[in-house]
């Protein structure tokens, strides 16, 4: 009778509620306690020295541990015990070249998954980690090392972390290196560095950098540290440096003093192909060959569009606000919004800070110039245009800001001016051979071109371009239509002049080969935009916004020229016309 009610007791065991229900999520908590329990009473008996069956010995210091521990967390000691060699079968294993101590933290971590990483230790228990094959233990310290980056240890990490087959560390350290570029190479790390990794570092299409003569001192610094032995290297070194795309001045002044080209000698082709790249802009294109005249990518700054300011219905209000676009994800954020509410403005990206110039508040047309710098979201005023410029156009040719026409307040005018980066200054060109506002402004083959736009009293055809060797504008082929407010740009050595007004806005899309002197029309976009903006990314175009002739736009379309046709893309999230935009 008493063992009848045992075995019925025994068949309707019902666990306590506080460890499990039965559900899955209370199974799932029973294992884990379990194995809590289970690590820390094997924890328990190696620190007693209990049932342990094998010691490492590493630099005469004994570690004793269980083997199937051991055997389970890594598949070195797992290969190790479980098959023919000698050790499988001894009580001692002997491990040469690595830190005891590390050893004796990684043999911890095996118990009970917990770990303190330094960076005193760092290094060691790397070493042991990558070697025993732990990869959990492996992974906590390249996110320790990845936290610990500095322009002062990257790329000793990246050497580090390459050599132990930490591949995505090495990876993250390099592209660390190529965003604090300039800083990195005023540490000590850089100057110790062998000269194949120099080499490969000055070679980088991805380097951040804003002017090429910041890889030139970069590489100056390395030479001059030890002059007498790096001298030698200085022509492999020239040869990475991409002299043509440096300030004429800078070349002549600076570069050549230093010897380190010449008009004479081995480093002579290099000379001259920076002195034709500047004095025949008319022949870029035919001499664009090789990586020395390919402008870095300021690595870290991913490609965007950005858009900012205009005019929104109602009321036709003013606008400072700033968003941007990611063709690779085809979406839209907003970014810091300018200082300045501004409608009628230009803006581009010069050395990888992007300026905004002139425009109207909605009271009067204005002179000041502000930069945003996209690694800080950050906007700061720089030197103001010589003259005040609403409905202006901009563009950049030869490592110079030209701001081009506009309204002044009083008249439309044919002054353009050009800013200089390095020396903060404007200066005053020749004037263009026709007054224009509302005009498009691209540069193509060393030359920069004015396109269109209005003189106060009509729409405009005609086109002439500016060149920096001549301080001339000429006239060249007018366009089909005549066109106020288009989006310029240029792609594939093509000029393009899309949309736009002539009385109404328009949805025609023509084309300037230079080579011919001819406009071409090519396949509308699908509906009428004038006041639009225009950029360029990854061989496609993208038009933004405008205004349709009732409505203004926050819709995108995207030419194909593969193709020949327009799609869509992603609406900005603010409907906009007669706004800055660049890429």
């Amino acid at each position: 009778m008493d063992s009848k009610r045992k075995m019925k007791r025994s068949g309707n065991i019902q666990e306590p509620s506080s460890i499990t229900d039965g559900s899955e999520s209370g199974s799932m908590l029973l294992r884990v306690q379990h194995a809590q329990s289970l690590l820390t009473a094997l924890e328990n008996m190696r620190r007693q020295e209990e049932l342990c069956d094998v010691e490492l010995v590493v630099a005469g210091r004994e570690i004793k541990a269980h083997r199937v521990i051991l055997a389970a967390v890594s598949p070195y000691f797992n290969a190790m015990f479980t098959s023919d060699v000698v050790e499988s079968k001894q009580k001692v294993v002997h491990l040469n070249d690595l830190e005891p101590l590390a050893v004796q933290t990684a043999v911890e971590f095996a118990y009970v998954a917990r770990v303190n990483i330094t960076v005193d230790n760092v290094q060691s228990l790397l070493t042991v980690a990558t070697l025993l094959q732990m990869d959990t233990l492996t992974e906590k310290c390249c996110y320790f090392l990845e936290n610990e980056l500095h322009p002062s240890n990257c790329l000793g990490i990246r050497r580090f972390s390459e050599n132990h087959g930490c591949f995505m560390l090495s990876k993250t350290a390099y592209e660390y290196t190529l965003r604090n570029f300039n800083h990195t190479t005023q540490m000590e790390e850089f100057f110790q560095c062998p000269l194949e990794e120099v080499l490969k570092l000055l070679s980088e299409d991805s380097l951040y950098v804003r002017h090429e003569e910041e890889v030139y001192e970069a590489a100056l610094r390395w030479v001059n540290y030890k002059k007498h032995e790096r001298l030698k290297a200085v022509p492999q070194i020239a040869e990475t440096i991409r002299f043509p795309l440096m300030a004429w001045e800078f070349l002549v002044t600076k570069v050549l003093d230093d010897g380190f080209i010449s008009s004479k000698g081995d480093s002579c082709h290099l000379f001259e192909e920076a002195r034709m790249y500047h004095l025949c802009p008319q022949l870029r294109s035919d001499i664009k060959c090789g990586s020395r005249f390919r402008p870095r990518k300021l690595y870290g700054q991913a490609e965007w569009i950005y858009v900012m300011g205009g005019e929104i219905n109602p009321g036709r209000c003013t606008m400072r606000t700033v968003e941007k676009y990611n063709p690779t994800s085809n979406t839209w954020c907003e970014v810091s919004s300018m200082s300045t509410p501004r409608r009628g403005l230009a803006a581009a990206i010069l050395d990888g800070i992007l300026y905004v110039v002139g425009g109207s508040d909605g009271i009067a047309a204005l002179n000041q110039v502000e930069q945003y710098d996209p690694s800080s979201d950050k906007w700061s005023p720089t030197t103001s245009m010589i003259e005040h410029r609403s409905s202006v156009g901009i563009g950049v040719l030869d490592g110079f800001l030209y701001a081009v026409g506009g309204y002044n307040g009083q008249v439309t005018v044919n002054t353009a001016e050009r800013y200089n980066p390095r020396t903060g200054e404007w200066n005053m060109i020749t004037e263009m051979n026709t007054v224009r506002s509302m005009l498009g402004v691209a540069s193509m083959n060393g030359q920069l071109y004015a396109v269109g736009g209005y003189d106060g009293v009509t729409d405009l055809s005609s086109v002439e371009f500016y060149s920096n060797q001549t301080n001339q504008w000429q006239v060249v082929s007018s366009m089909k239509t005549p066109r106020s407010m288009a989006g310029v740009t240029v792609l594939n050595d093509v000029l393009f002049a899309v949309g736009g007004c002539n009385g109404q806005s328009l949805e025609s899309v023509e084309i300037y080969t230079p080579e011919t002197d001819t406009w071409m029309i090519i396949a509308p976009m699908k509906e009428p935009r004038s006041g639009v903006g225009t950029a360029v990314i990854d061989g496609l175009l993208y038009v933004l916004g405008g205004y349709n002739g009732t409505d203004y736009l926050n819709s995108v379309e995207v030419f194909h020229p593969q193709k020949k046709r327009w799609t869509s893309a992603t609406s900005m999230k603010t409907n906009r016309r007669r706004f800055g935009c660049c890429s």
